[in-house]
């Protein structure tokens, strides 16, 4: 199933976005507006003892920030998984954490879902 919002990001992103900040070592944070979907707790270790948040992130497709332009971004030719994170909220209206960005899961010209963890 594709989430395609090429023709649509920034009213998908006015009516669902709240702020995050993207951070790569040895650059700038950069203030962005992203859709965060928090899901179900998930087991980190095989006898579920650890959990850890479940989130996927939808972001423009764009190296932008807020001060560039309203909603910012991500530029998926940027995007390093094996050290780039966000710093978001685990709930809604909570204090943002630091959380690693993981893998891209889909991505189209318009925008990118990635995996947190």
């Amino acid at each position: 199933m594709s989430f395609s919002l090429t023709a649509h990001n920034t009213t998908y992103l006015y009516h669902f976005g709240e702020a995050v900040t993207f951070r790569r070592p040895g650059m700038a944070d950069r203030d962005i507006v992203a859709v965060v979907n928090r899901g179900e707790p998930v087991a980190m270790q095989e006898n579920g003892l650890l959990l850890t948040a479940q989130l996927t992130v939808w972001v423009r497709n764009s190296q932008t920030s807020t001060t560039d332009d309203t909603y910012g971004g991500i530029s998926a030719t940027e995007l390093d998984t094996t050290r780039d994170t966000l710093s978001l909220p685990l709930r809604a209206g909570g204090l943002a954490t630091e959380r690693r960005i993981i893998a891209i899961i889909e991505q189209d010209a318009g925008g990118l879902l990635l995996g947190v963890a």
